[in-house]
């Protein structure tokens, strides 16, 4: 995060609050020493000292003792305020799970079936019942989030991008429920008493594998989710790289083969045409018995089915033929593949890894990595409890950079 910030309308924040402001949206993710927190938040070590003892003064962290590489170090930690537990939704095809987080990383969940299509009334009573449910537990006075972020399937329009805070785009998944184009995020804090904001479940997935998964050790990577249908983020920097629309990451519908299948988005050839689910079912239709989703698909290929393993072997070579012609002009280190068709590991891997090997050739100094997701299932929900995390680190900085902040070029 570069600067001071302020929202629109907002107040000024000086640059010694942004500089605040940002030690605790690194902090968000996890506890840090202050040398790691000097290197994920770009200031010298004697800044962030400085700036920690207003912040540990204000009681918004506090110092533990810890030993980091052998050496005794003081790591920090964002205080466990009454505020700080926030909420998560993850809305996916066949289920709805809602989940709280507080700023220890005590996570509550509870998950629930739908049908698909679900009528959006139903989704929205689901989302309000199980977050009732996980806030019983507990004494209610201990639990009061103050930011929620919601999972969603499918492309999410900017908020800004419409002042009727219509967030879901009417494609693709969103579709298939017959909803059209609704104020989810809106909607979802009416009922649940928070105010929410939408974001796609790639992009989520991608933020929590970046802070708790396979990409910790990268800044600068593709996440491609394949399941019913295929999507993507991109990191770049270390940050979710959204685009002027927030369309960014829409790998299922770049066009691979000019002149292949018809997709439903209008194109040809796209991506999603070559690994999609209905791809995969497409080619194996005279398998016996044959697979409805792409759980099935996995299924017999773990078992040893050569059909399915021959179907899952070419999803592998087209995800590798995709990332080596995208991955040199960003200059991208790693891939992380998520979804229903990452629980193939090895058999899916070796395919991209094979043509990778190809097409990049000598121009490349280095091997880029492919790696399925470590969060697996749970990417979407614990993504969207970091991002409501972040939200409310905002929440922090706004009240920080108030009235009584001077413009100022001090830490």
């Amino acid at each position: 995060m570069g600067g001071a910030r302020a929202g629109a309308g907002g107040p000024r924040i000086s640059p010694r609050a942004g500089n605040l402001g940002r030690l605790l949206e690194c902090l968000a993710p996890k506890p840090l020493s202050q040398t790691e927190l000097a290197v994920a938040s770009g200031l010298s070590e004697a800044t962030v000292s400085n700036l920690v003892k207003l912040l540990v003064r204000d009681r918004h962290v506090v110092l533990e003792h810890s030993v980091r590489n052998g050496r005794r170090a003081n790591v920090v930690r964002l205080a466990a305020h009454r505020s700080s537990w926030v909420l998560g939704v993850d809305l996916a095809r066949s289920w709805i799970r809602v989940g709280l987080m507080s700023s220890t990383d005590e996570i509550l969940d509870a998950r629930a079936p739908i049908p698909h299509p679900c009528a959006y009334s139903e989704a929205l009573e689901t989302i309000g019942r199980l977050t009732r449910g996980l806030l019983a537990v507990r004494d209610p006075s201990s639990i009061d989030p103050v930011a929620g972020v919601v999972s969603v399937p499918g492309p999410v329009r900017r908020p800004e991008d419409d002042g009727a805070g219509r967030d879901l785009i009417p494609q693709g998944w969103h579709q298939t429920t017959n909803w059209g184009s609704v104020p989810l995020a809106h909607d979802i804090g009416e009922v649940v008493g928070v105010p929410v904001h939408a974001d796609n479940d790639a992009n989520l997935s991608a933020l929590a594998e970046l802070h708790r998964g396979a990409a910790v050790d990268s800044r600068d990577f593709l996440f491609l989710s394949v399941d019913a249908g295929v999507g993507g983020a991109l990191v770049l920097d270390g940050r979710i790289y959204r685009g002027a629309t927030g369309m960014a990451g829409e790998f299922g519908h770049t066009v691979v083969e000019p002149h292949g299948r018809a997709c439903w988005c209008g194109a040809r050839g796209c991506l999603e045409t070559l690994i999609g689910e209905r791809a995969l079912l497409a080619a194996l239709r005279t398998a016996e018995p044959a697979p409805h989703t792409v759980d099935d698909v996995v299924r017999a290929t773990l078992a040893g089915d050569g059909a399915h393993r021959a179907a899952v072997h070419e999803a592998g070579l087209a995800i590798g033929t995709f990332v080596a012609a995208v991955s040199t002009p960003l200059d991208l280190d790693l891939v992380v593949i998520g979804g229903a068709l990452a629980r193939a590991e090895t058999l899916l891997l070796d395919g991209v890894r094979a043509q990778l090997a190809h097409y990049l050739g000598r121009f490349r100094p280095y091997t880029i990595e492919v790696s399925t997701a470590r969060l697996g299932r749970d990417g979407p929900l614990y993504g969207a409890l970091l991002a409501a995390r972040e939200r409310q680190t905002d929440r922090d900085l706004l009240r920080i950079g108030g009235p009584r902040a001077e413009a100022t070029t001090s830490p």
